[in-house]
């Protein structure tokens, strides 16, 4: 239920209740391979009937039929019991069958489990870690650390130590291009908008509000392209400011950014470009009389 729970929670895991009721009827409405039964055959005997649309074809009452009912029922326990106990058999058989010392390469990727790992991975410091993601990544290995430990490459939102012991590291199955590690820094929306995880900064501006602000910041989302944004609007996002200034000074070989310049991040200024375009479009809907949008709302 955890697992299936962290695949549909928010950032906040404030709505996890209101998941529990379809998700708990999804899990115990299947057939479990250990046992061949679905919990709800095992508890009431019967499959459960869903919307109140299948028609009851069984006897409603009778002594007979209760006690038959009864009897397969605690049939059906005694079968599952002796299921779970040989399925359990197997399992370990084929756990010790294929237990090997994990061993790496430079350049291969691994999950790192996080159940040892208690850094403040989450921005807004509001995660519940039983809902949280159990691994991250999947990270590249750079450096082979003795025996047993591996360092790796990681991204500025992951606060950790890069070297990890092989007992925290499972090996990452398949095409790592195709899969970029999901950072659990998000901003969520008051009035039911997607959450949007951020990558990180791809540019700065000396800021068009007067809110006291110094700068915004070219974001990039998970899932939409790249917008300019108020740093009013960026809260608990240190660690991408900090990541875009180090960027940024070794791209401009400087040790202090001038405040008064815009910035753009080499490999980025199409991306610029188009958040460009898109605040003059808001601008124009402005001056046309529609309800401008200079920046989309978080």
């Amino acid at each position: 239920m955890c697992t299936m729970l962290r695949h549909y929670v928010s950032v906040r895991q404030t709505d996890w209740d209101s998941k529990l009721p379809i998700l708990a009827m999804a899990y115990n409405n299947r057939r479990h391979s250990s046992t061949s039964f679905s919990p709800y055959e095992l508890v009431f005997g019967q499959q459960p009937r869903l919307f109140g649309l299948q028609e009851d074809t069984t006897a409603s009452t009778g002594t007979p039929v209760h006690s038959a009912w009864v009897d397969d029922l605690r049939a059906a326990r005694t079968e599952a019991g002796v299921v779970i106990e040989m399925s359990s058999a197997r399992q370990k058989v084929w756990f010790d069958a294929h237990r090997d010392e994990l061993v790496l390469k430079e350049g291969e990727y691994v999950w790192v489990d996080l159940r040892n790992y208690h850094a403040p991975l989450d921005s807004e410091a509001v995660a519940r870690r039983k809902l949280s993601a159990k691994y991250a990544g999947p990270f590249r290995v750079v450096e082979v650390v003795g025996k047993r430990a591996y360092r790796l490459h990681l991204p500025g939102w992951f606060r950790a130590h890069d070297v990890f012991p092989v007992d925290a590291l499972v090996r990452f199955q398949g095409d790592a291009s195709k899969v970029r590690p999901r950072p659990v820094h998000a901003l969520d929306s008051a009035e039911g908008e997607d959450e949007q995880h951020v990558f990180g900064y791809l540019g700065r501006r000396p800021t068009l509000f007067d809110d006291g602000k110094a700068f915004d910041y070219l974001v990039e989302w998970s899932n939409e392209p790249p917008t300019w944004q108020q740093d009013s609007r960026l809260l608990h996002l240190a660690w991408a400011k900090r990541d875009f200034e180090k960027a940024a000074r070794q791209h401009l070989c400087v040790t202090r950014l001038p405040r008064a310049t815009t910035i753009i991040l080499p490999g980025h200024e199409e991306e610029a470009r188009q958040a460009d375009e898109q605040e003059d479009q808001a601008a124009l809907a402005a001056d046309s009389g529609r309800q401008p949008s200079r920046t989309r709302a978080v």
